[in-house]
């Protein structure tokens, strides 16, 4: 084993820790991980700006600089002619903050020049987390660190909540939003629904690292064969806590806990994410048939904790919760109406929506629709530049992992954790879509995270092609003797 760099203990920390004391929206540590980050990533920047090859750059990460840019933009202070131009709305709000003897030549496009400041920042620490990360994720060593980070984080995650929910009176051990403001097991998060997100983005990559394992497994197994000539009740134990099943333990645990969460959403797309590991990997017709049944005991185990009346009492919910999401979403369409080109600005939602929701006491922070909420902040044109390079980003690997091999015993490692990836980056867009966005930065770093690991094994397989290291074991008898005729002499 290779020694590791002071800069990768750093990102492992960082990683490691963030779920745990960042899963809240606390600003304090927010900015503490993000100034850390930030701290980081520039000076390795800065120290190895030499060393950098243009081969470690595409074109397609550096286009969220001009976001970012238009970000700064809207911050600066603009002469009122182009207000009247770019946000004719804008500029018609500050008439009432005009004077007499007091005319306003120049303003900001942003209602909230803090709050997008702040995004800008924020948007600039993630960028230079991914090129960071993706310098460091070079050695296989680290990347198999950080796939286990996933494994360990989202466990321990998954456990703290189990243990709320089977234990909601005992004394747990503290941490910042450690009780969901709803009642229902959060982990270390302050909403069920963003455990419930945090666990979708896990699990999907502990499954694919312990696929990618269970070549170890079956090797030590042959060892045994060979030595003992068959397995014992001992090896059979040993075998069961094996290092290679470890992340299919992790994966129980954190579908366990995503159910007992019972974020709605949250379980939809855990069972979306089966399906298409169900679909999407071949797996052996036995494993298909036990994935169905999981699927089908998860929905009865779900329906059986809430019960008849809860069932009930959660559909008349999810009513009234679409019916304040539609007024929100109406406040929303109506702000991207009148600020189509340049947006509120990021973070100016929360202050603007009491000038367009009609109903009194509602008030949200966010139009609860990830698209919608990028629209009315960003602007039409930006958002739509945005989808159109994420969208294009999904298709490139999309297209790998069609052209992959059809029989699982064929694939190799890079290859299984590029689905198990774009699966976590799938779960995450889909809840981003459908609740809106998480602005969490738990959630940000790990998507990031992923992104650039993606990233990292997409260049080597275009330098050196996909490795020969298969998931399985060869079919072959354990004391194989080439076959000879008898009366010729065998030849080696």
């Amino acid at each position: 084993m290779k020694k590791i760099k002071l800069d990768s203990w750093i990102l492992f920390f960082v990683i490691a820790t963030i779920p745990f004391f960042s899963g809240t929206r606390q600003p304090l540590v927010s900015v503490l991980y993000l100034f850390v980050t930030f701290l980081a990533a520039g000076t390795w920047a800065v120290l190895n700006s030499k060393n950098l090859s243009t081969r470690d750059f595409t074109v397609k990460p550096f286009l969220i600089l001009g976001i970012l840019a238009f970000l700064v933009l809207t911050t600066l202070d603009l002469p009122l002619a182009v207000i009247e131009v770019v946000s004719p709305v804008r500029a018609e709000n500050l008439l009432p903050a005009m004077q007499p003897e007091q005319f306003i030549k120049t303003t900001s496009l942003s209602y909230y020049v803090p709050g997008t400041q702040f995004y800008a920042v924020y948007g600039l620490t993630l960028f230079l987390l991914f090129y960071f990360s993706a310098a460091l994720l070079k050695n296989a060593q680290n990347r198999a660190i950080l796939l286990w980070i996933f494994v360990i984080a989202g466990g321990l995650e998954a456990v703290y909540g189990i243990l709320q929910a089977v234990f909601p009176a005992a004394p747990l051990p503290g941490f910042p939003g450690s009780s969901s403001t709803e009642g229902y097991p959060a982990g270390t998060f302050s909403n069920h629904n963003h455990y419930a997100a945090f666990l979708n983005i896990c699990w999907p990559v502990a499954m694919v690292l312990g696929i990618s394992r269970i070549k170890n497994l079956f090797e030590k197994v042959e060892v045994i064969k060979i030595k003992n000539k068959k397995l014992f009740l001992s090896d059979r134990l040993g075998l069961i806590f094996h290092r290679a099943l470890l992340p299919f333990w992790a994966t129980g645990i954190m579908l366990a806990a995503i159910i007992l969460s019972r974020s709605f959403t949250g379980i939809v797309i855990m069972f979306i994410l089966v399906l298409l590991c169900r679909i999407v990997i071949p797996f052996q017709r036995p494993i298909k048939i036990i994935l169905s049944g999981a699927i089908y005991s998860a929905l009865l185990v779900y329906g059986w904790i809430l019960g008849v009346e809860g069932i009930i009492s959660r559909s008349t919910l999810l009513i009234h919760a679409a019916q304040a999401r539609f007024s929100t979403w109406t406040a929303g369409l109506e702000m991207l109406q009148d600020h189509l080109y340049s947006g509120i600005g990021m973070g100016a939602f929360q202050f603007m929506a009491p000038f367009y929701i009609s109903q009194p006491g509602t008030l949200m922070d966010q139009p609860l629709a990830g698209s919608l909420e990028l629209a009315v902040q960003l602007g039409l044109p930006v958002t739509l530049f945005f989808l159109a390079w994420l969208l294009a980003g999904m298709a490139v690997y999309a297209r790998s992992i069609y052209r992959m091999p059809r029989k699982i015993q064929k694939m190799s490692r890079d290859e299984i954790i590029i689905i198990g990836s774009c699966f976590a980056l799938a779960g995450l867009i889909i809840n981003i879509a459908a609740a809106g966005l998480i602005h969490t930065p738990a959630m940000a770093f790990y998507a990031v995270l992923l992104l650039a690991l993606l990233h990292r094994i997409m260049l080597s397989i275009k330098d050196t092609g996909y490795t020969p290291d298969y998931l399985f074991l060869q079919k072959k008898p354990v004391n194989f003797v080439p076959y000879r005729k008898p009366g010729r002499r065998f030849r080696r």
